[in-house]
């Protein structure tokens, strides 16, 4: 009970502050990602420096673990600054927050109450194929409301496909942070949120989903 507390807690002043920061301004909206950058990294070279010996050629892993966390990172950083409308720019990363929320949370509840068959059980034994489709099913749903609502100038099958690929690369983030994890024998890549872990614990899904805003408002 007092980890659920906890949990909630920190769950909701973590969706109140982004909310914010993405949504005020520019200054704020680059803060939050560079605090987020700095976070991240910080918790991956201190699980490096003190696992490494778990991992073969560990600096090279060390290189391409920080692009992988830096990159997208700064991406999300670069398109609000090179975008000539920042209410458009921020309202797009706002909603890919809202479906990877979304996402998480119905496919974690779909997941524990049908889950049957494990969609990655070496990686992430918890997961399952009926949380995916569930959790995908309700992220397409937020997407089809949301775009009719705040983004009627983008065809419904664009917006549908956001989200679709949003899901899919948040998956993909999520299993890799959690191989990385299991690499190296640690539960959690920090404390820094009470319920949820570390930084990186936090915003896996963020980073191969990242470069879906660059594709969707630059090319």
């Amino acid at each position: 009970m007092k980890n659920l507390i906890s949990r909630a807690l920190t769950g909701t002043v973590y969706v109140i502050l982004i909310t914010f920061c993405i949504l005020y301004n520019k200054w704020t909206y680059c803060a939050l990602f560079t605090v987020i950058s700095i976070a991240c990294t910080t918790e991956f070279f201190v699980l490096l420096a003190k696992h490494g010996n778990n991992i073969r050629r560990h600096r090279l892993f060390g290189i391409a673990g920080a692009i992988y966390v830096l990159l997208p990172l700064s991406l999300l950083i670069y398109s609000v600054f090179t975008s000539p409308d920042f209410k458009h720019t921020s309202r797009f990363v706002m909603s890919l927050f809202i479906f990877l929320w979304v996402f998480d949370s119905t496919a974690y509840l779909v997941g524990s109450k049908f889950g049957r068959h494990r969609l990655c059980e070496r990686i992430s034994p918890k997961k399952s194929w009926e949380g995916f489709c569930g959790g995908l099913f309700f992220t397409i749903l937020t997407a089809f409301i949301l775009g009719s609502i705040d983004f009627a100038d983008i065809p419904p099958v664009h917006w549908i496909i956001f989200a679709v690929l949003t899901v899919i690369s948040g998956t993909a983030g999520d299993l890799i942070e959690s191989k990385f994890k299991r690499i190296i024998g640690v539960k959690d890549s920090g404390y820094a949120l009470p319920g949820h872990g570390g930084f990186l614990d936090r915003f896996d899904s963020l980073l191969l989903t990242a470069y879906l805003i660059i594709i969707f408002l630059f090319i």
